[in-house]
């Protein structure tokens, strides 16, 4: 049997994750059972969508050998493509629309630190650095780990760390708010800030990613959140106008 740190980190990251958000979840309301059941199945949603949007924004990675789409053990897992199908197990699951926004809020505090964790995996398997860099914190990439024409550098940006650190920002963020008593949980707050906040980081920090395919000036999943962000300032606005009359 062969060990794998990737997956070894992963699992540890899923585990603390969802210790965080039980709970959250618990303590609002929702049965330790019945959040058990569905986060078994949010997480295998949470998994396939993770690994297809990897796939489909690096298909050029596999089309000369389409089997090692299903070694997810050797990385390449997108924490967009594991939200997007999370959610859409969620919306399956659960249809009352207060239990639905206290599972929303309570997951969103356990999936930062499961992130910032998770990411040394990235580290581990060397599939998450930004441009080459000089910087007392560069890390250095094995040749064969080393993206075609970046193959004269050794340092770059360690693009894991960047965002480990910034997703913790966030957890303390929430973790104030919620002390404080200025949220609660099941509010639907917590969910809407982090994906705001998440989004945000994102953006910018896939502008030192050198694996990312140009679409005028702008990587896929930049695109991705940019249309998502802005659907979301129309939904808003709309929501408050509707209000208001």
């Amino acid at each position: 049997m062969i060990f794998h740190f990737y997956g070894f980190i992963v699992g540890t990251a899923t585990i603390v994750g969802y210790l965080l958000a039980e709970k959250k979840a618990i303590k609002s309301g929702i049965e330790e059972k019945i959040f058990f059941k569905n986060f078994f199945y949010i997480f295998l949603a949470g998994v396939f969508g993770a690994r297809a949007w990897h796939v489909f924004t690096d298909l050029y990675l596999y089309k000369e050998n389409l089997i090692q789409v299903l070694y997810i053990w050797n990385g390449g897992l997108s924490i967009l493509g594991a939200v997007f199908g999370g959610l859409v197990a969620l919306y399956f699951l659960e249809k009352d629309k207060k239990r639905l926004r206290i599972y929303l809020d309570s997951i969103v505090f356990g999936l930062p630190i499961a992130q910032a964790i998770g990411r040394w995996a990235n580290f581990v398997n060397q599939e998450l650095y930004g441009l080459p860099t000089n910087l007392p914190w560069k890390i250095f990439i094995d040749y064969q780990n080393r993206v075609a024409g970046f193959d004269k550098f050794s340092y770059f940006h360690p693009l894991f760390l960047y965002e480990g650190i910034l997703v913790v920002v966030a957890f303390l963020i929430m973790s104030y708010l919620l002390k404080k008593k200025i949220w609660k949980v099941g509010g639907g707050r917590f969910f809407t800030f982090y994906l705001l906040y998440y989004g945000i980081i994102r953006f910018f920090l896939d502008f030192l990613r050198i694996d990312r395919i140009n679409w005028y000036g702008l990587g896929t999943n930049q695109w991705v959140i940019i249309s998502l962000e802005f659907l979301f300032i129309i939904y808003w606005i709309v929501k408050k106008c509707r209000k208001k009359y």
